[in-house]
């Protein structure tokens, strides 16, 4: 079981979304994930250890469809340099069983990660063109809840961020995804996802 204190973890997340502060400079309001995908606040963690983890950006999640069709069929070949900075990102901050794919000519990382609650999902992460999209590989979800309650799309993909679903970099998808499947659980366990901003 979870040692995250969630109730501590809810309350930061609505109250740095009621004063719009997606990347908090105080480390106690602050959120990180390790490359194993364990959530921990940046007053938990020090100065080292905090260089080697991805921050969660905070913005709600949402929902909203803005033209699907250019999410997935967008894909863009990767620029030399982007893909060997996500490369890196790749090594260094998503978890050690991530491998690379090439999907449809487009680069693409796949990985397992084990949630708060033991929970097992298999995330991949791609650049569109535009933003950093993130799919629900396993279980497969899609269609078991509605999109605006779990915040997973028909077609797998995760929505992390309005309007269009994605995230500027890799770490920071991979660092939403894993707060998103943690809800993910907490919905198909209570039947609530627990990071609404209600």
């Amino acid at each position: 079981m979870t040692q995250l204190d969630l109730n501590r973890l809810r309350e930061t997340l609505r109250d740095n979304a009621r004063e719009g502060d997606a990347h908090p400079d105080e480390p106690r309001r602050q959120l990180l994930v390790t490359r194993e995908g364990k959530l921990r606040f940046g007053n938990d963690v020090g100065p080292f250890e905090k260089r080697t983890l991805s921050e969660v950006p905070q913005q709600t999640f949402a929902a909203g469809v803005r033209n699907l069709l250019d999410s997935l069929f967008g894909r863009s070949p990767a620029s030399e340099e982007r893909l060997a900075a996500d490369r890196q990102t790749a090594r260094e901050r998503l978890p050690r069983e991530t491998v690379e794919l090439t999907i449809a000519g487009t680069p693409t990382w796949v990985c397992p990660v084990r949630c708060e609650f033991g929970q097992r999902y298999k995330l991949a992460f791609w650049f569109d063109g535009s933003e950093y999209q993130a799919k629900l590989v396993e279980p497969a979800l899609e269609g078991q809840f509605d999109v605006h309650t779990a915040h997973v799309f028909s077609d797998g993909r995760l929505c992390l961020r309005s309007p269009t679903g994605g995230m500027p970099t890799l770490d920071q998808a991979f660092a939403k995804s894993v707060l998103l499947v943690n809800g993910l659980t907490v919905l198909r366990e209570r039947g609530v996802f627990p990071f609404s901003p209600d």
